[in-house]
C-alpha cells in the first residue's frame, strides 16, 4: 500500500463502503492535509483521521486542497529545498494497515496554478478551496458517498462545508444534512488587535453557526469560542464547547518508551551530541528551583509569524531570574 496513489484510495475506499454499510462515513473538510503539507494543521489533521481510521468503525473521506507548482505541476515528488512546495506526506502503510488504507478516500480541491499556499489566514487559498469543494464534490456528498457527520477544520474548512450546504440545498430543497463537528485548532483572532480581529471574528462565528458540536485544544481558545458563540447558540444552549487536549503524537510515544527501554546507551548518546554546555547542565548535582528540569526552550518552525526571535529576547530580559532558577536556555 505505500506505493499506493490518492486516486487509488478513492477507488477502494468506494467498494469498501458499499460492502460494509455498517461503518459510519466521516467526511473531513480541512484546507491542509497530506498534499505538499506546511504547519502543524497538517500534521494534526493526519493524526486525527489516523485515529478515525484505527477505530475500526468508520470510513473516512478527506476534502482538501491541493496546490500546484508556478509551472503548474503537483508537488508529488520531492524537489530541491529551494522549491515552492514541499512534497506530498501521505498516510499509507505502515501508519495504517491496509484495511484502514481501504476505508480513507482523499479527495483534492486542485487550486489555481501558484495560487498562494503555506497560509491559514485571510490572504491564504481559501476562497478557491471552497468554491472548488462545492464545484467538484456536491454531487458525490448527494448521491454516491453519503456522509453520516462532517467534521470541518478551523473557519476555512467551515467556509468550504458552507458553499458545499448551500449548493446541495438549492438542488434538493428538502434536504437534511448531517450533524457537523467544528474541529478548532487555533482561535486566529487570538492576540490580534480589534481591527485586525472582526475580521476572524466574523468568520469564526459562520463557522460556529453551522455546528452541531465544537471541540477545541486549548482553555483560552474555549473561553473565546464561548465569547464567539453567535446569539442562537448561546439562548438555545444546544452546543457546546467541548475541549479536548492533542494526546501525545504516536511517535513520539515510541519514542519515549524506546528511550527508557535503553536509558543508559541513550543518555551516553544524548550527552555526546549535546552542546557542551548543555552536556554538562545534564550532568551537573547543581541544584534547581525546577526539580530535574534544567532546560528551557521554544520549539516552532522557523517562519515569521511563530516569532521565534522573541524567544531570544524573553530569555535576555529574564536572565537574572533564569540563573536564580538554575535553569539552562537551549
Amino acid at each position: 500500500m505505500s506505493s499506493a496513489t490518492p486516486d487509488t484510495y478513492a477507488a477502494t475506499g468506494s467498494s469498501s463502503s458499499a460492502a460494509t454499510p455498517s461503518l459510519l462515513n466521516v467526511l473531513v473538510v480541512t484546507l491542509e492535509f497530506t498534499y505538499s503539507p506546511f504547519s502543524g494543521n497538517g500534521m494534526y489533521g493526519r493524526s486525527v483521521v489516523r485515529s478515525l481510521l484505527r477505530t475500526d468503525q468508520c470510513r473516512v473521506s478527506v476534502i482538501c486542497a491541493r496546490p500546484r507548482r508556478r509551472d503548474n505541476s503537483y508537488a508529488v515528488i520531492p524537489r530541491s529545498i529551494s522549491s515552492d512546495l514541499s512534497s506530498d506526506h501521505h498516510i499509507v502503510d505502515p501508519e495504517i494497515t491496509r484495511e484502514q488504507a481501504c476505508r480513507l478516500n482523499l479527495w483534492p480541491v486542485d487550486l489555481p496554478p501558484g495560487a498562494s499556499w503555506k497560509k491559514l489566514d485571510e490572504h491564504g487559498p481559501w476562497e478557491d478551496f471552497a468554491s472548488g469543494a462545492a464545484r467538484r464534490y456536491v454531487d458525490r456528498i448527494l448521491s454516491e458517498w453519503i456522509p453520516d457527520v462532517i467534521l470541518v477544520v478551523d473557519w476555512h474548512g467551515g467556509a468550504a462545508w458552507r458553499s458545499i450546504a448551500d449548493i446541495a440545498r438549492e438542488r434538493r430543497q428538502t434536504l437534511t444534512l448531517p450533524p457537523v463537528c467544528y474541529f478548532n485548532f487555533r482561535v486566529y483572532a487570538s492576540g490580534l488587535c480589534p481591527t485586525k480581529a472582526d475580521w476572524y471574528e466574523r468568520k469564526e462565528q459562520e463557522a460556529l453557526e453551522i455546528a452541531s458540536d465544537i471541540v477545541c485544544l486549548s482553555r483560552p481558545d474555549m473561553k473565546s469560542l464561548q465569547g464567539l458563540l453567535p446569539p442562537r447558540l448561546k439562548d438555545e444552549g444546544k452546543v457546546n464547547v467541548n475541549l479536548i487536549h492533542p494526546a501525545l503524537r504516536g511517535d513520539m510515544h515510541s519514542l519515549a518508551e524506546c528511550f527508557q527501554q535503553f536509558q543508559p546507551r541513550a543518555q551516553d548518546v544524548i550527552r555526546t551530541s549535546l552542546h557542551p554546555a548543555a552536556a554538562a547542565a545534564l550532568g551537573s548535582d547543581a541544584p534547581t528551583r525546577s526539580h530535574n528540569r534544567r532546560f528551557i526552550t521554544c520549539a516552532v518552525r522557523l517562519s515569521k509569524e511563530k516569532n521565534p526571535i522573541i524567544f531570544v529576547e524573553v530569555m535576555r530580559k529574564m536572565s537574572d531570574a533564569i540563573i536564580e532558577l538554575g535553569l539552562i536556555p537551549l
